[in-house]
């Protein structure tokens, strides 16, 4: 018994770690393309290179949150379920605004109106950014109560 409880204990401070992490190469990656696009017209292969690091960041997050995500539901408490459709909710409308974006600004479209897609790319970082942040304000207290409760 013992056992289980060390195990379910490092589980909520590993997924804690991880979606630090996590947050934190999202983070680096926005800071790249916001530095980017604050130039002018960049060497493609950095556009394409930092859009690529940005997109890399952003499913990585996505998936650990989903991981997440099933890891608590299973016993989360009513707070804890509210929280979680939050943050689902959240996460749906940023993949929908993610992929209208990378639809709409291809590196074709980005080098015909580079001030269209600076703006547009800057709308997408807030996005990603309050996303993270959520998480955090939701995420991080809970799994740490959790991880703190085990011991």
């Amino acid at each position: 018994m013992k056992e289980w409880i060390q195990c379910r204990e490092s589980s909520d401070l590993f997924w804690l770690e991880s979606l630090k992490e996590a947050h934190s190469n999202l983070v680096q990656a926005i800071s790249a393309l916001e530095e980017l696009t604050r130039g002018p017209v960049p060497m493609r292969e950095r556009l394409v290179e930092a859009r690529y690091r940005l997109s890399k960041a952003s499913l990585e997050r996505r998936l650990l949150w989903g991981r997440i995500h099933a890891y608590l539901a299973r016993s989360a408490s009513r707070e804890a379920e509210s929280d979680l459709r939050k943050l689902q909710q959240s996460d749906i409308a940023l993949l929908r605004a993610a992929a209208s974006h990378v639809g709409k600004w291809t590196t074709d479209v980005i080098f015909e109106d580079w001030l269209g897609y600076c703006r547009a790319s800057a709308a997408m970082r807030v996005k990603l950014t309050d996303a993270a942040a959520l998480e955090e304000r939701l995420l991080y207290p809970l799994l740490q109560a959790r991880a703190g409760k085990r011991r």
